[in-house]
């Protein structure tokens, strides 16, 4: 321990007064002994006492000096403890400041990111809106003319301008919801839908293609997995389409098969889902590039495939925001599976199972079943084995003749298909033809035929056809069509929707008005709208639309969002103001656009619309609003 350490200068001092104490106690006894000694002794003990005072004196001296430097010590070791102390708060300060400067420096790139992120997406927004105007009037067209008495030839040229916009639609789709992920404005909706039917209506917009390359498309729709679910059945569509997709663009043979199964959890469902190919593969060293933005297997992908190199990233992220993810199994020249999962609960609605008295019906007949693709067969087995059909089931048509000319009274049905290949087919009409007269209805399914084809295939009196892919509840109900009709209960259930040969326009009569400044979209909405049997007046701005809805009642105004002199927003939130003397009607208003950000969208429904049409759109797009809103007018009145 040093000398200046506080218990040794307590103790220097406690000595040093000790000493002071002893000092006089003993210069006051030699003083008073030297009264009573003679003189010689009187003089050796001044000597000695002055001795012993100079000693004590020195001791005393000495402590003094000590105390006196330890003092200084502490002084000096206190100043340098208070300038180091004063230097530390100088830096605290300055780091302080820095910290402060760097916040605001901070808040200041917050600000400027915001404001970039908010210009891009009103950038996009704009560009999705100046591409798809253009663009709803080349597919509009596109569409009016296909339906018009076309040569093979013109109609090949009708498909391959259609097909090119909708490839470019997509991309800008592409782009338009990467930059909605992105900045987090991409938000899910979660209503009820039949799951089953959803995807087979996505299996059916690549199948043509699929078809066209001899390669089958497949549904297994497992019974884990639930009928109906509450979702987003627009990106689920978009995901499974993305997926379909290129499966079929790197298939050129064998077949492509989507599974879906689902797992109980305690308030919802776990759904997988899995798109099987027999295509290119991947190689393992390039599976990684998969799911970066803007990047693809490699550069020749695109040169051969084309597309952006978005869309699996845009699907990873939209299933990850439906509590789901994304992954890929891939062996070079045999084929990938993507997988995707959401979470989702289940929802109530009408099933197959609702329906008893249709099921009795097909319970314990037996069917011939010749289906060449083991896959397919082995769907159509599980639906058999649901509805408690009997069946035998060959591997080829000629298997099959074989099978019925064995025991012909055997069979209650035939269910089988057209080959895709010419020969084959011509070998199964002929097939058809040797059977018996007598022989029990066949169900056929089939793809998209030549003109040529359907004749030959008129003449075999197949009871009805079906086209692929295979689809269960269209099959229920051909088969169930045949045995036995409905039953009024069973009608009253709205399952099987039957189209009537009458204009929409006539069971649900509205009168309409358009707002749209462009014009070849004005000359698509109209002529599709009258198709459908409905009288249009159109304006050619948002302000033309508030003085006609004040001269004439309507039930439903189109109102496209960007239009000059006055925007659709404003039209519509001056209509909503507009009082019951100045309106003869309030209509129901639908933004007409080519593109809707979120905060539009939010404008759109705040200025009081009622819902969204989006540019391009067919007939089929827009029936089921027309039809919504004749049945709110009926119910009004």
């Amino acid at each position: 321990m040093p000398i200046h350490s506080e218990p040794h200068r307590n103790k220097l001092i406690k000595f040093t007064i000790f000493g002071n104490l002893l000092f006089f106690t003993l210069f006051t006894i030699a003083i008073t002994s030297f009264q009573n000694l003679d003189g010689a002794t009187q003089q050796l003990s001044l000597i000695g006492t002055i001795a012993l005072w100079s000693v004590a004196t020195a001791v005393l001296l000495g402590s003094f000096v000590l105390i006196l430097k330890l003092s200084t010590k502490e002084l000096t070791d206190a100043n340098l403890a208070q300038r180091t102390l004063e230097r530390e708060n100088n830096k605290i300060k300055e780091e302080l400041k820095t910290a402060q400067s760097s916040m605001q420096q901070l808040e200041k790139e917050r600000d400027e990111a915001y404001e970039a992120s908010q210009l891009k997406s009103e950038f996009l927004a704009n560009m999705s809106h100046e591409i798809r105007t253009p663009m709803t009037g080349v597919l509009g067209m596109a569409d009016l003319l296909s339906d018009t008495k076309l040569s093979d030839e013109q109609a090949g040229f009708v498909t391959t301008i259609r097909n090119s916009g909708e490839s470019l639609l997509t991309i800008i789709n592409d782009i338009l919801d990467f930059s909605k992920i992105e900045s987090g404005k991409l938000e899910m909706e979660s209503i009820p839908f039949d799951l089953r039917r959803s995807i087979e209506e996505t299996l059916e917009l690549v199948a043509h293609k699929a078809f066209a390359k001899h390669v089958e498309v497949i549904l297994d729709f497992k019974d884990s997995a639930p009928e109906w679910i509450c979702g987003d059945v627009t990106r689920i569509k978009q995901i499974t389409t993305n997926l379909l997709s290129n499966a079929v663009k790197f298939t050129s043979k064998g077949d492509i098969c989507v599974t879906i199964s689902g797992e109980k959890q305690e308030n919802d469902y776990l759904i997988q889902f899995a798109v099987k190919d027999s295509g290119i593969g991947i190689p393992k060293d390039r599976i990684n590039r998969l799911f970066q933005s803007f990047s693809q297997v490699d550069s020749s992908t695109n040169r051969r495939f084309g597309g952006t190199g978005l869309g699996l990233v845009i699907s990873k992220r939209l299933a990850e925001m439906m509590g789901g993810t994304m992954w890929v199994e891939s062996q070079e020249n045999v084929g990938s599976t993507f997988y995707f999962t959401i979470q989702a609960p289940s929802a109530d609605a009408e099933t197959i199972a609702n329906f008893p008295a249709l099921k009795q019906a097909l319970a314990n007949k037996t069917a011939l079943l010749i289906l060449q693709n083991p896959s397919n067969r082995a769907v159509v087995e599980t639906f058999f084995e649901d509805w408690n059909i009997k069946f035998d089931s060959p591997e080829s048509i000629g298997e099959g003749i074989a099978y019925f000319q064995t025991n012909p009274s055997r069979y209650d049905f035939i269910l089988t298909e057209y080959p895709s290949d010419s020969q084959d087919g011509a070998t199964f009409i002929k097939s058809i033809h040797q059977m018996r007269a007598d022989r029990p209805p066949i169900f056929l399914f089939t793809t998209i035929l030549s003109v040529q084809t359907k004749e030959q295939l008129n003449h075999l009196k197949i009871e009805k056809h079906l086209y692929k892919p295979i689809k269960k509840i269209p099959l229920f109900f051909a088969l169930t069509s045949y045995y036995k009709q409905p039953d009024p209960a069973d009608a009253k259930k709205n399952v099987v929707v039957i189209e009537q040969k009458i204009l929409v326009g006539e069971s649900h009569p509205l009168k309409i008005l358009l707002a749209e400044d462009n014009i070849v979209n004005q000359k698509v909405a109209i002529r599709t709208l009258s198709r459908l049997g409905y009288d249009i007046t159109f304006v050619n701005n948002g302000l033309e639309a508030v003085k006609e809805v004040q001269k004439n009642p309507y039930d439903l105004v189109l109102m496209d969002i960007h239009m000059p002199e006055m925007d659709g927003i404003e039209a519509t939130n001056m209509i909503q103001q507009l009082d019951e003397a100045r309106l003869p009607k309030r209509p129901q208003i639908y933004a007409l656009t080519a593109g809707v950000m979120e905060d539009e969208r939010e404008s759109c429904m705040e200025a009081g619309m009622h819902g969204f049409i989006t540019k391009p759109f067919k007939a089929s797009d827009i029936v089921p609003i027309l039809k919504n809103v004749s049945d709110l007018n009926t119910k009004k009145t």
